[in-house]
């Protein structure tokens, strides 16, 4: 199948179609063994979750070389972002955190299988030793609120929380707001029409 989505405003080249034709055989054949995702979008991973996680990509720095995705299940954004960087950013380092022992199993296959630069650390989040990333994604994961918590101490100053939130997400914000102070740019998903990505920098506790 043609893949006809844009990065960067640059089409893919042969071999990141490659790479993300052999992720997506992968996450259909050990998603109904360890629940990587709902079985109800396993007949659409291209569309509900592969394309979702790409447009991630244009939102990140063109500089940034260090990612951090949390909670990366099914390594959506997070693998997927690695197989990006092979094209865009091939000295970028990316590092998964998933407290799943199965999942993680899958993370580093995965990432052997489409040959790319991942480094997957099966830990609970909270135990993880700060990252100091440029960029953080975590999808599905929790309610901003209990998110910032987990992500912040992982971000360098600088550094760009990107999350793709669904049509409630004003909610969350309001109530991160009442103990977290940062700036914040909303953009419409392209996948998904009530969705929204959520780009947070200067991300810290109110005192």
């Amino acid at each position: 199948m043609t893949w006809t989505v844009k990065v960067r405003g640059q089409s893919l080249t042969a071999e990141t179609c490659e790479r993300l034709e052999t992720f997506e055989a992968l996450l259909a054949r050990w998603s109904p063994k360890i629940n990587l995702v709902s079985k109800s979008t396993l007949g659409d991973i291209r569309e509900r979750h592969v394309l979702d996680s790409i447009q991630l990509y244009d939102h990140m720095p063109e500089t940034a070389l260090k990612f951090a995705d949390f909670g990366s299940g099914g390594g959506l954004p997070g693998i997927i972002m690695a197989i990006l960087s092979t094209q865009f950013a091939p000295k970028a380092q990316h590092i998964l955190v998933e407290s799943d022992q199965r999942k993680a199993t899958f993370l580093r296959e995965a990432a052997r299988s489409c040959q790319v630069n991942v480094k997957v650390i099966s830990d609970r989040i909270e135990s993880v030793a700060p990252l100091n990333a440029e960029v953080v994604t975590a999808r599905a994961l929790a309610a901003l609120p209990q998110l910032f918590a987990w992500i912040s101490p992982h971000m360098a100053p600088s550094a760009v929380a990107i999350l793709p939130k669904g049509e409630a997400f004003q909610s969350e914000v309001d109530a991160a707001l009442e103990k977290w102070q940062f700036d914040l740019s909303v953009h419409k998903s392209v996948t998904e029409p009530l969705a929204r990505i959520l780009c947070v920098t200067a991300l810290s506790r109110r005192s």
